[in-house]
């Protein structure tokens, strides 16, 4: 019997600059872009946000827009 233990992302807003993203590969997206948002919005950025595949991995991608 395994349990769900969720794991924690660092969401590197500090060193993306505008018009630049990146990509975190998770299965739970919901939640990945909630807590990436969030993050962003403490920091006062804007965030376009894709879901998809990259390197064969499914994930999030966010771009910083302001």
């Amino acid at each position: 019997m395994s349990s769900y233990t969720p794991v924690k992302v660092h969401f590197p807003w500090g060193s993306v600059k505008k018009n630049d993203g990146f990509f975190v590969p998770t299965l739970d997206v919901v939640t990945t872009i909630e807590q990436g948002t969030k993050a962003a919005l403490h920091r006062k950025y804007i965030a376009k946000v894709l879901v998809g595949v990259k390197g064969g991995k499914y994930g999030v991608l966010f771009i910083r827009t302001r």
